[in-house]
């Protein structure tokens, strides 16, 4: 009984079914009943293709009232009393022996031994009761997978011979009918080495014997044709001695002809790079000839360029060494003449004409120096001027006395005109400190000496060039 098709319950019931619980469209079980308003009842699904045939229009099958959907109602009390009635299984036919209400009937049936059933296998077309399911799909349905005996590969049982054609692993009789069972894989590698029946040419084949056997044959042929296969064997070594000879006759004649033609072949391109050569280390002797005229041409001129810049030098530093001659000259003769002047003339040097002389900025500063200075005391300051005035002659007679020994010394060295004026712009600045002490305070003395003041810086920048 399946639960999905139309009108009632097609059970087998162990009692007799009540008339009030069949369908009267159907005949059968109601299933899911509903109940009229003239007090009948008919299954929903009955009651749904009655409409359909009625272009939707319910007539009551017994008293041909004509119904409306809002006066047909469900009948669920009848539909709980037979489900709850007692029923077989669909299978009791087959021996099935269960029996239980209708309501748990379509539990039973998905589990049922003795329901029909259809063979897992898609190809198999085998419809069985359930309990036999299982032995089917191990011993009878030709669509099971069975395990190949002999290579364990998995196959269709249905397949077996055709498989048993091709497989690698099967034994099978020697083909050269031995005796032994070999498998397929290994079949011809026994024939072609280790099958007694095999037929193989003699192993002095290449000495000449003719003989060809089965494999089992040839050591009785072996001991029986011993002296024939020696007898062969020196004709073989005959006539490969013969060969040999003929052979090295032939490779000496060829390599005599060959040795000649290289020897020719040498010969003419030896004498080809010999010309190569000649005409080679002539080019480079003509090469060699034009490149050392050519080098002493630039040499010379190189050297003409570097004594005409020589000549020009020394003719330069010959300008400059007679100017500070001249120079030198000009030095020594004014210190000739101005130095005992000089000495002569500070010697009488008067501190009151010096006085007059001041000028305002010296002024000034003693009449600051006066103010500052207390009455009290004026005699000590007094003795203090004339010590003072004391230092300052004998400063300025030590001065000149140097200087004027200094040049004499001078005067007397033979010295290179470079030292010389060295030294003498030493001893200038040596002078002219004790002038500027000595006439510090006198602008005529000043002025007089600023032309040889001048003279020393002239002499300083022309070393310095």
């Amino acid at each position: 009984m399946e639960p999905e098709e139309c009108g009632g319950y097609n059970a087998y019931f162990l009692h007799e079914l009540l008339d009030e619980y069949q369908c009267p469209v159907c005949i059968m079980a109601l299933r899911e009943p509903v109940i009229t308003l003239c007090g009948h009842r008919l299954c929903f699904s009955c009651s749904e293709e009655m409409k359909k045939r009625n272009n939707g229009v319910l007539i009551c099958p017994l008293d041909k009232t004509v119904l409306h959907s809002e006066k047909v109602f469900p009948d669920k009390f009848t539909e709980r009393a037979i489900l709850q009635l007692k029923v077989k299984c669909d299978n009791f036919s087959k021996s099935c022996q269960w029996t239980g209400e209708l309501k748990t009937i379509n539990n039973h049936l998905t589990s049922c031994e003795y329901r029909e059933v259809k063979c897992l296998n898609e190809q198999c077309s085998a419809t069985l009761l359930r309990k036999e399911l299982s032995d089917h799909m191990e011993k009878h349905c030709i669509y099971r997978l069975v395990s190949c005996q002999y290579c364990k590969q998995e196959i269709i049982f249905c397949d077996n011979q055709i498989h048993e054609e091709i497989c690698e692993c099967l034994p099978l009789c020697c083909v050269n009918q031995c005796g032994m069972k070999i498998l397929r894989k290994e079949m011809s590698s026994h024939i072609i080495d280790s099958c007694a029946n095999t037929v193989i040419p003699c192993q002095y084949l290449n000495i000449g014997c003719k003989f060809k056997g089965m494999r089992k044959e040839h050591e009785t042929h072996a001991n029986s044709s011993m002296q024939n296969h020696l007898s062969m064997a020196i004709s073989k070594l005959d006539a490969l001695e013969s060969k040999i000879t003929l052979t090295v006759d032939t490779l000496e004649n060829k390599i005599a002809s060959n040795v000649k033609s290289l020897e020719n072949k040498i010969t003419l391109t030896a004498d080809a790079l010999e010309k190569k050569i000649m005409s080679k280390v002539e080019s480079l002797e003509t090469k060699i000839e034009s490149k050392p005229v050519a080098l002493e041409n630039k040499i010379t001129s190189a050297v003409d360029a570097l004594k005409n810049e020589l000549i020009s030098k020394v003719d330069a530093q010959k300008d400059k060494i007679m100017l500070h001659e001249k120079n030198l000259e000009t030095i020594m003769a004014f210190l000739a003449v101005e130095t005992p002047h000089f000495v002569r003339f500070f010697s009488v040097f008067d501190e009151k004409t010096c006085e007059e002389e001041y000028d305002e900025e010296d002024n000034e500063e003693d009449n600051w120096e006066d103010d500052e200075e207390d009455d009290e005391e004026d005699g000590e300051e007094d003795d203090g001027e004339d010590d003072e005035e004391d230092n300052e002659t004998n400063q300025k007679e030590d001065v000149f006395a140097s200087i004027h020994y200094h040049i004499q010394r001078l005067i007397q060295l033979r010295l290179s005109t470079s030292d010389r004026v060295k030294l003498y712009l030493n001893y200038f600045e040596m002078l002219l400190q004790g002038i500027e002490k000595t006439t510090r305070h006198n602008l005529t003395r000043r002025t007089l000496f600023s032309h040889f003041q001048k003279s020393c810086e002239m002499q300083k920048k022309l070393l310095d060039k």
